[in-house]
């Protein structure tokens, strides 16, 4: 699935896009979150992170509980995200979407439509409230039915 030298129990944030990402534009992603990474700080105390994305969708930031950046390290984190989303053309913060795994295949549903979408017995659920390297191994693709998003589906 993935590989990060940071702990298990390292914070993650998930940025997920509505579309597949090409691997050309994933790289440009990648190498200036390196680059930004790289000086990030919180208060002067360098950050350790990581950063990768999952199913050419899904931009994964991992931090360090160690350092847990706040306040304003989040609000510079926030305007170089929109930066880079402007920059590549993608948008990397879509929350009003459900991703559906379907076959190999993601499929995306607004909220406000989740309970027309037919959901089918192998379907599953991408996770966006993943909040460690744990919970990324393990619960980042879930069964609709133990989802967050359970009570937004009619079947």
């Amino acid at each position: 699935m993935f590989t990060t030298t940071l702990p298990d129990s390292a914070k993650v944030q998930i940025y997920p896009s509505a579309t597949v990402i090409d691997k050309e534009t994933q790289n440009v992603v990648i190498e200036n979150f390196q680059d930004f990474l790289h000086t990030w700080n919180y208060h002067g105390t360098p950050l350790q992170t990581d950063v990768f994305f999952l199913n050419n969708q899904f931009l994964i930031l991992v931090i360090n509980n160690d350092t847990i950046p706040g306040g304003c390290s989040l609000d510079v984190l926030s305007r170089f995200v929109t930066k880079v989303e402007n920059e590549t053309q993608i948008h990397l913060n879509n929350r009003n979407l459900i991703y559906i795994l379907r076959g190999n295949e993601i499929i995306t549903i607004p909220f406000n439509r989740a309970s027309e979408f037919t959901l089918f017995q192998e379907d599953k659920v991408v996770n966006l409230l993943c909040k460690n390297v744990a919970e990324l191994r393990t619960e980042f693709i879930v069964s609709p039915a133990i989802s967050s998003y359970a009570r937004l589906f009619s079947n």
